[in-house]
């Protein structure tokens, strides 16, 4: 675990680090300026382009506030308000009192309760301001004593146009000031919306020009939309492409970057993999080359004990194995992984079963010229097993690679993961925003399986029509 750059966050991967939370909307949303961690998500929206910003606009808050909380149905607003509005889109947030009585009612309800005061400014010469303060304190020496200043009256108080910086008690009377006292007609909203129609008039001047311009009839610059929709359309146009191309392998190149920077899992696999179609490849054909060839008076005692380990789940000898192998010291190692699964009494039946189906007639005559059992093995036996030994190797690797249990419980060392088990990581730590991430590491986990059915296959079904034409 690591504390990256005074962030006072525990992180093993910069996979799990989240962005700062980013909420301008929102009332009582503060950013903390003072981390590094807020300073450094600054330096990092300096460098995205353009398209990659979203305003924050405060329209969509407001309109949402009047269908969700008052009216619920544009034919009731419009009735209330007499107006013609089609939907609640078409309703914008007047930077002042509006003229309308009733529209009037609902934004200073909306702005006394609910809109952030980062985008509230006040207008006046102050006296409101002073006479509240003086309601609040009774004299002017309580306020200094919770100021911390040396005002000798009232008057020499200025009322602070924008939401005072910091956490004091001047903050705290300035906020408290607009939501019950300030006159409405002294607050000024302003957000992204409003300071483009603060460009627009830099930029024509006058209505009229802008209107010929555009081709529109608008009455005032304040009444002109941001052309959001207008540029994500102008930005698509002219990034069709790569746009198509990225939808299509943006989640594949997230979650590939995920396995191979995120610790070991991608060789701690590929390992376990090998390791293990080694020993099945070796020790479950030896047992059962020496059960076909040897006739053992004992043999289907053998077989009856290894038929009887298929007859339980694998789950009820996990405690057990966990145990054993805690004992040993193998926890965090890949004998853990490797050891339960070497001998199979399954493959063991069934290669015994195929090597029973050979030919007697070819060890019969390599006896007679003097071949060893080790070489009847290499040259006799293992030629014509390729499919059985296909099949068994498919079978190891589909049930190795994609282990998730046993692996999850033994190690439990992150450095020791596996695929399945850094995926399962993955899907905790994407939430539920990101169960398309999920989607395409799954896809990406089954592709090394449905790889080698495609390569096995032929000598797959090799093994499948041998032993009946036989």
């Amino acid at each position: 675990m690591n504390i990256y750059n005074g962030y006072a966050e525990t992180l093993s991967s910069f996979e799990f680090l989240l962005f700062p939370v980013d909420e301008p909307l929102t009332r009582s949303w503060k950013p903390d300026q003072e981390s590094a961690k807020w300073n450094n998500y600054l330096k990092f929206k300096a460098k995205l382009p353009p398209s990659h910003r979203i305003p924050a606009l405060l329209e969509k808050r407001y309109t949402e506030y009047l269908k969700l909380s008052l009216y619920l149905e544009i034919g009731k607003l419009n009735a209330e308000w007499g107006t013609t509005y089609k939907t609640f889109d078409e309703i914008s947030l007047r930077e002042t009192l509006p003229v309308n009585p009733k529209e009037a009612e609902c934004w200073t309800n909306y702005v006394r309760s609910k809109i952030p005061y980062r985008y509230i400014k006040l207008s006046g010469k102050g006296g409101e301001y002073a006479s509240y303060l003086k309601n609040k304190y009774g004299n002017f020496d309580r306020l200094n004593r919770y100021y911390k200043t040396a005002y000798s009256g009232f008057n020499e108080i200025k009322l602070p146009f924008f939401e005072p910086a910091g956490d004091g008690q001047l903050k705290l009377d300035w906020r408290n000031y607009c939501d019950t006292a300030a006159p409405v007609d002294s607050i000024h909203i302003f957000d992204s919306s409003h300071k483009y129609a603060e460009f627009l008039g830099s930029l024509y001047g006058q209505t009229g020009p802008m209107n010929r311009a555009y081709g529109s009839n608008y009455i005032s610059f304040s009444d002109v939309p941001m052309p959001l929709k207008e540029e994500d359309r102008s930005y698509f146009l002219s990034h069709k492409a790569g746009l198509r191309f990225g939808f299509i392998i943006n989640n594949y190149s997230d979650v590939l970057s995920y396995m191979l920077l995120n610790g070991r899992a991608s060789v701690n696999t590929v390992i376990l993999v090998l390791a293990m179609l080694l020993t099945s490849l070796t020790v479950n054909p030896l047992c059962a080359y020496a059960l076909s060839r040897y006739n053992l008076t004992y043999a289907y005692r053998i077989l009856l004990f290894l038929l009887a380990t298929m007859a339980f789940p694998a789950e009820v000898g996990m405690i057990p194995g966990f145990l054993l192998l805690k004992q040993l010291g193998f926890l965090n190692t890949f004998w853990a992984l490797i050891l339960p699964g070497m001998a199979s009494g399954y493959n063991i039946f069934i290669l015994k079963g195929f090597f029973d189906s050979l030919p007697k007639d070819l060890y019969e005559s390599a006896d007679l010229d003097g071949a060893s059992e080790a070489q009847m093995f290499w040259h006799i036996t293992l030629p014509l097993s390729k499919p059985v030994f296909a099949v068994i190797a498919l079978w190891t690797f589909v049930s190795t690679y994609g282990g998730f249990m046993w692996a999850f419980i033994i190690c439990q060392d992150p450095k020791m993961w596996t695929i399945m088990v850094s995926l399962y990581q993955f899907q905790q730590s994407s939430g539920a925003n990101g169960q398309h991430l999920v989607m395409a590491a799954l896809t990406f986990a089954a592709l090394p399986v449905l790889l080698v059915f495609i390569f096995a296959q032929r000598i797959i079904m090799q093994g499948i029509i041998l032993p009946v034409e036989k």
